[in-house]
């Protein structure tokens, strides 16, 4: 998400544009944006129950986003992080992307760096890949770049995040949650849980995640072979 943050702040800076978040989640970015800047769109209806819930002020959609339920043209900008290795056809998610864009708007992207390949990361990879419906691992810049160019767009920079540091703490996170039934697929079901000993876990884990954050920032100082995501800026042509 700091990838995906600065490339956004780095194109976009103090203007106020209709943003699209793609596969928001929870509502990944809505709280660095303002409500009338922001749409989110994700396929995963209780994910946007709880978005509504933590952003109400927000418009959130279920929608595919290979047939996306926006007219052409409307959107200036979208985000969409971490959500090609979820789809099967990623092309097609590409082209609807820039169907709802107006010209020269930007596509922030974010995918995994399929040429990382390290003890962690890979750790990390065998862990989620299928609990959450990855149908692929990630991608080369040269197929990502590419992928995005056949899809009417210009590719006009890109940025490499995270690392083994970072998958390091997701595989000690996922262990330890594990403990108390939870997996990346079932996540959602953290903010409906009364349990009071589950509930006294979170908080020791909200109290000790700055710590854990700056831990992660040592990977910006890793050679860019290290870098497990591949964050991209590009035009719609």
């Amino acid at each position: 998400m700091r990838t995906v943050w600065g490339l956004y702040n780095s194109e976009v800076g103090n203007a106020r544009p209709l943003v699209l978040d793609c596969g928001c989640g929870r509502g990944s970015y809505a709280y660095r944006l303002d409500e009338e800047q922001y749409v989110g769109l994700d396929v995963d209806a209780l994910s946007i129950k709880l978005a509504h819930r933590f952003y109400p002020e927000n418009m959130f959609v279920v929608g595919d986003a290979t047939k996306l339920p926006f007219r052409g043209s409307v959107f200036d900008h979208v985000i969409c992080s971490e959500v090609l290795e979820h789809v099967s056809k990623d092309k097609a998610v590409l082209a609807e992307l820039a169907r709802v864009m107006k010209p020269s708007g930007r596509l922030i992207l974010s995918v995994p760096n399929i040429l990382c390949d390290n003890v962690f990361v890979n750790w990390q990879r065998d862990m989620v890949d299928n609990s959450v419906g990855h149908f692929r691992r990630g991608y080369s810049i040269a197929e990502i770049s590419k992928l995005i160019e056949d899809s009417g767009f210009k590719t006009l920079r890109n940025k490499y995040g995270c690392g083994p540091l970072t998958a390091l703490v997701e595989c000690c996170i996922i262990k330890l949650g594990s403990i108390f039934g939870y997996t990346p697929s079932n996540l959602n079901r953290l903010f409906d849980e009364k349990s009071l000993f589950v509930r006294g876990a979170l908080g020791i884990y909200k109290s000790i995640f700055p710590f854990l954050l700056l831990f992660t920032c040592l990977d910006r100082f890793l050679p860019r072979r290290y870098k497990s995501n591949i964050g991209i800026i590009a035009e719609r042509r």
